[in-house]
């Protein structure tokens, strides 16, 4: 019998501990100072809502100084799915993280398969080659990591100001 999904998600919420416990570099993550500043989604004392005051705020005041306001607004479709397991790694590892903590993530993303049922017919188990599991501690820092050098990449005459949600990114 397999172990549910729910099961699993368990396992991987004991595993971080167990990291974060060993004083791994994943317990430093979830700083404030760790991330980009302007990051809402994911953030202790931030969250959409403040995304979009800051949002207000900021046009609010280009309009009061007769100023105009170009906003870009970015939607991820399945933003945890969308994550290539090499890409993602790779920036673990430019963050700090290396020797067991590394691995540990390595080996959490890998070893992953799905397939479908459908009226009782099971495919065949392909291999996950992509995507940060959901429903996991991990889940939302691995991401967060995986996106937080994207406002360095954003160059603009004007001031920019980058607010970053799960799925959604605002540059104005």
């Amino acid at each position: 019998m397999e172990p549910s999904c729910g099961q699993q998600v368990q396992a991987s919420k004991l595993d971080l501990r167990t990291v974060q416990a060993d004083g791994g570099a994943l317990s430093t993550c979830g700083e404030m100072t760790y991330f980009n500043q302007e990051q809402h989604g994911f953030t202790k004392g931030r969250s959409c809502v403040t995304q979009l005051l800051d949002v207000i705020d900021i046009s609010s005041e280009a309009l009061d100084a007769e100023g105009e306001v170009d906003a870009t607004f970015m939607y991820y479709l399945k933003a945890f799915d969308s994550v290539p397991h090499r890409r993602l790694v790779a920036k673990v590892e430019a963050h700090g993280i290396k020797g067991n903590v590394l691995q540990w993530i390595q080996y959490f993303l890998s070893h992953r398969s799905q397939r479908v049922c459908v009226n009782a017919v099971k495919s065949e188990r392909e291999e996950v080659k992509g995507g940060i599991p959901q429903g996991s501690v991990i889940g939302p820092i691995l991401f967060l990591m995986y996106r937080n050098d994207l406002p360095r990449h954003v160059q603009s005459h004007v001031t920019k100001t980058t607010q970053r949600s799960s799925q959604r990114m605002t540059l104005m």
